[in-house]
């Protein structure tokens, strides 16, 4: 975010972050709602793969962020997960998910350099090009303000066969508190399924 301070735009995404006007979201995910049907994202080779073949008989961590390559995303949350991925499988996640509004070819690339090695191991970085899926799950915000048009919250969620049993969002972007990893395993050991 220091490239928004540098273009006059206030650092703190407090100010430039809206969530996306009720009437273009398409449906609500909080705890307990179902998120198969969720639709939009695209793995590393550009194949569609949809929500049901996510979450149908599994119990995955999934993670939004708001872009491929920031500083927070970049430096610390993904490379935090790809690093204890074998703690989250130990403490009974199926899969390990990253979603960020970016397109295929950016992702592939920010997975390679992060070292997420994708499925069945590691942890597999998904596109949202066109925010579909972040909108389905309620989780879009606009940046628009500081150029950056509808992006992810940062969050992470704990979905079982497409219900979500966690969604922990953080209140401002640039942290990452209530989505770390720590967090997560946490909710995974005290809930074990």
């Amino acid at each position: 975010f220091a490239m928004l301070a540098a273009r006059g735009v206030a650092a703190s995404t407090r100010r430039v972050a809206r969530r996306v006007p009720r009437r273009e979201r398409r449906a609500l995910a909080t705890v307990g709602d179902n998120v198969r049907g969720a639709r939009g994202l695209r793995r590393g080779d550009g194949s569609e793969v949809s929500g049901d073949e996510l979450f149908a008989k599994r119990r995955v961590v999934l993670v939004t962020v708001p872009g491929a390559f920031t500083p927070a995303c970049t430096g610390k949350h993904l490379p935090s997960y790809v690093a204890r991925t074998p703690e989250l499988r130990a403490a009974g996640a199926d899969g390990v998910y990253f979603v960020t509004v970016n397109d295929h070819f950016v992702t592939a690339a920010w997975a390679a350099a992060c070292g997420a090695t994708g499925a069945p191991d590691g942890v597999e970085v998904l596109a949202d090009p066109d925010g579909d899926f972040v909108r389905d799950i309620d989780h879009a915000v606009d940046l628009s303000a500081a150029g950056l048009g509808v992006r992810a919250n940062r969050s992470a969620l704990v979905v079982n066969d497409g219900v979500v049993e966690l969604d922990s969002s953080e209140a401002v972007l640039s942290d990452v508190k209530m989505s770390d990893v720590d967090a997560v395993l946490a909710f995974l050991k005290a809930n074990r399924k």
